[in-house]
């Protein structure tokens, strides 16, 4: 009697231990599976914002309202459209400039939870010519909304301020 006692106990803990194990391993499949579906909206924003347009941007990069933080001012995108307007905005002004394209030098995912994110990078905006233009670094929050990965805010900042996260 005794040894079977020891050997349920001693199968429980396994089975616990187990499970305990595998579940943690799904957890972070499902993380780094998040994570990487985050890394892909934030490189479908930049090749959007690269190519102009900011009609794609305000359809499927970005949930309304969206706030952005700039250095010297606090804006605020009510609609889809506003966000469109905006955006035309800023690229026809670094089209002024010869802009051709931004890339993605770095960018931080720091998963919250299952329906926030915050992305922190650092960015390099071409000229036509192939010089640079500018190196930025601008922090995004991420919100799932239907299934999908969109851009709520975005806050400008030096390079020097990208933010780290630690999973």
């Amino acid at each position: 009697m005794r040894i079977r006692t020891s050997l349920m106990t001693a199968t429980m803990a396994a089975t616990m231990l187990a499970t305990a194990t595998l579940t943690g391993v799904a957890q972070s499949a499902g993380r780094e599976a998040a994570k990487a579906d985050i890394r892909k909206a934030l490189e479908d924003y930049v090749a959007a914002f690269s190519a102009g347009r900011a009609d794609v941007i305000a359809e499927r990069s970005v949930l309304a309202p969206m706030l952005n933080l700039g250095g010297t001012a606090v804006n605020t995108s009510m609609t889809a459209v506003d966000v469109r307007t905006r955006y035309d905005g800023n690229i026809k002004a670094l089209a002024a400039q010869n802009y051709q394209r931004s890339t993605v030098d770095s960018a931080t995912v720091c998963l919250l939870n299952d329906a926030a994110a915050i992305v922190s990078g650092r960015f390099t905006r071409y000229r036509t010519d192939g010089s640079v233009l500018s190196k930025i670094a601008a922090t995004y929050v991420f919100a799932k909304s239907d299934g999908q990965w969109k851009i709520t805010t975005l806050i400008s900042h030096g390079t020097d301020r990208a933010i780290t996260c630690q999973d």
